[in-house]
């Protein structure tokens, strides 16, 4: 693949939610939709600046962004690009060393077990990424199209009374 093809970039604050973003990873793989994951945890501020900036003269339609709510990372890179930025808030442990009744603090903690519902917000980002590239490409389109009746049908079966 080259680099002119990629169309959603998934980046993230820190290698740690790399385990979280996969699902959003693994899903546009499914739909064979070029995209890229990038960890920023080693960018300053500015690299993650000029990343957004020239993100939609490389090409790119979407962004999916994974970090911390109460972290500057969300919003240096929603705040620098047009592109759409789906962003998926991610609980690290560091956040819950927050005081009580700081914004980060109130911000970063969950309940435990919250880790599949990120996993699953990170995976409706993705769905809403390729949603998003389809509108364009009608390859793209029909293998979502295909991929969101297989899963519609599943749930369907799933739920059917007896």
């Amino acid at each position: 693949m080259r680099d002119s093809d990629i169309v959603v970039s998934i980046v993230m604050e820190s290698r740690g939610h790399l385990a979280i973003m996969q699902s959003a990873s693994d899903l546009l793989c499914d739909l064979e939709i070029p995209h890229e994951v990038l960890v920023m945890s080693n960018y300053t501020q500015d690299q993650a600046v000029e990343f957004t900036r020239v993100a939609q003269l490389r090409g790119l339609k979407v962004i999916i962004a994974g970090g911390a709510p109460a972290g500057g990372f969300l919003s240096v890179i929603a705040s620098n690009t047009l592109l759409p930025v789906l962003e998926v808030a991610i609980s690290t442990p560091q956040a819950c060393e927050h005081p009580p009744g700081s914004d980060a603090g109130e911000a970063n903690t969950f309940p435990n077990g919250r880790g599949s519902e990120v996993r699953s917000s990170a995976h409706r980002a993705a769905r809403t990424a390729a949603a998003i590239v389809a509108l364009n490409d009608c390859h793209i389109h029909e293998r979502l199209r295909k991929w969101q009746e297989s899963h519609t049908d599943n749930n369907h079966a799933n739920t059917a009374e007896p």
